[in-house]
């Protein structure tokens, strides 16, 4: 089981459309996690009819002080296959309500990091998918980017996208990130075949 950052260079190509849509489609239990320091979607979207009161990553800073990360973020998931059969299979942690309680968070990322990474060898293990959000955003969660066993950049296949996408790789390779590889999303002048030799 693996802990897999995915982020962008720049603009908003899919990010939180293709971790939720990986979620959905897992085969194995995951977690996913809105990690974007600008704001979390999912409650605006897929989860706006979840009442989802208090619940997500904002709380766990206080946790963090506390000593009490771990227990805390079982607290704060949100299952979205509440059923029989599929409880606890696919759960999420909301992301922040905006990018001004990314400030906050900035010296718990290496604690939640580790935490996410661990939960491999929880009982039962976890996946987990972390929205990281465009790479440019400010107070960006770094270590949890350096945790990662792969890091996944979503583009879209037009230049401005791919020229960003390169310096982007170009600073996680430096930054020592996992793994890295290529998510494109949408249309454009450019195959999937192409980019990546482009990109090598």
């Amino acid at each position: 089981m693996a802990l897999i950052a995915v982020c962008s260079a720049k603009g908003s190509p899919g990010v939180t459309v293709t971790c939720l849509a990986c979620t959905l489609s897992w085969t194995r239990r995951l977690i996913l996690a809105e990690c974007d320091p600008a704001g979390g979607d999912l409650a605006a979207g897929y989860l706006r009819e979840v009442a989802l009161g208090d619940h997500g990553l904002a709380r766990l800073t206080a946790a963090v002080h506390r000593g009490r990360l771990a227990q805390e973020l079982w607290h704060q998931l949100v299952d979205l296959a509440p059923g029989p059969g599929t409880a606890m299979t696919r759960l999420v942690l909301p992301g922040l309500a905006g990018p001004a309680q990314a400030t906050g968070l900035s010296a718990s990322w290496g604690r939640l990091a580790a935490l996410l990474q661990s939960l491999d060898q929880a009982t039962p293990g976890y996946d987990v998918l972390a929205d990281c959000g465009r790479l440019a955003a400010a107070h960006p969660p770094e270590p949890v980017l350096a945790a990662a066993d792969a890091v996944l950049l979503v583009l879209r296949p037009t230049l401005p996208s791919i020229r960003a996408a390169a310096a982007a790789l170009a600073g996680l390779t430096h930054r020592g990130a996992g793994p890295l590889g290529l998510v494109v999303v949408g249309d454009g002048g450019y195959t999937a075949r192409e980019i990546a030799l482009e990109l090598r």
